[in-house]
């Protein structure tokens, strides 16, 4: 589902929390990889957020979810400053 500009959320029912970690840290590794655009190397980076609960709290996923993405997104520029 987009939720606007560009962030989306992704739903995955009769999922427990480490699996869900474990596709986003998959994700992130796959979206980080380089790729070619126009004779040059691109990259983009993501960050994502997970969160479970029952679909009654959607909104307090959707907030816990954005919370911990900016905490992901920070840490990613942390480690980008240090390097």
């Amino acid at each position: 589902m987009r939720l606007g500009g560009d962030e989306f959320a992704v739903v995955l029912p009769h999922t427990d929390a480490d699996a869900a970690r474990r596709l986003a840290d998959a994700l992130t590794g796959a979206l980080s990889e380089p790729y070619a655009l126009g004779g040059t190397e691109a990259r983009v980076g993501a960050s994502v957020g997970v969160a479970t609960g029952t679909p009654a709290g959607l909104d307090a996923l959707l907030r816990d979810a954005d919370a911990e993405m900016y905490r992901r997104k920070t840490a990613r520029k942390t480690v980008a400053l240090m390097a």
